[in-house]
């Protein structure tokens, strides 16, 4: 497991690497040496409990086209109709528009967790 400030890492972890560290965040993103494509996976490798993992997924907002991001604990799911009901209704984001919109590939979002506080 490495950490990203090595140079190395692709520009955009270095990118959210620093605007954790700006904000104060007590850890930063850790890359995993192997694929982990589930939050239980990434909670293993980095050997924390589940709920210690944040886990992402993005929309495609349906009226605008806009990415929505939601991170969520490992352990929850996300309730697609809360978050319509916030932000307008939704629809699934293909491979390409995930990489346009963030910069990663797809499945670079479930490559790399982060350490991080419950919020409960």
């Amino acid at each position: 497991m490495s950490e990203p400030t090595d140079t190395t890492f692709p520009s955009g972890v270095q990118r959210v690497a620093a605007a954790l560290a700006a904000l104060g965040h007590a850890h930063a993103p850790r890359m995993l040496d192997d694929a982990a494509r589930t939050a239980q996976q990434a909670a293993d490798a980095l050997g924390v409990a589940l709920g210690q993992i944040a886990k992402s997924i993005i929309f495609r907002r349906k009226s605008d086209g806009a990415a929505v991001l939601v991170i969520t604990s490992g352990d929850r799911r996300v309730d697609e109709k809360k978050v319509a009901a916030l932000v307008g209704a939704l629809g699934r984001a293909d491979a390409d528009f995930v990489k346009a919109r963030t910069g990663f590939p797809s499945a670079a979002w479930r490559r790399w967790a982060m350490w991080c506080r419950r919020w409960r």
